[in-house]
């Protein structure tokens, strides 16, 4: 499931014209948090002018488009840049 949340992502990064780090997909400690989580928008905003969260919002609205299997039931965007993936029942 990680593998195919990061690969997601990544699309959704190249998408939004910026270069893609490695994509770390994690388990948040709080289940209000999502399944999963990265913090790949705070790692590109330091090669962008623009904010963490403003990146992660650039990514997180390219993600549901990309979803062509429908992993996501959502993803939000948290401070400081953190967007939050929360998986369909069906996975």
């Amino acid at each position: 499931m990680r593998d195919r949340l990061a690969n997601l992502v990544q699309k959704a990064v190249k998408e939004a014209k910026l270069k893609p780090p490695e994509i770390i997909i994690e388990i948040p400690r709080e289940k209000r948090f999502g399944d999963f989580a990265t913090n790949v928008a705070i790692l590109l905003a330091k090669e962008t002018s623009k904010s963490p969260s403003e990146v992660a919002e650039a990514i997180a609205q390219k993600l549901p488009r990309l979803d062509k299997e429908k992993i996501l039931a959502k993803a939000e965007v948290a401070p400081p840049g953190f967007i939050n993936l929360f998986i369909n029942d069906e996975y």
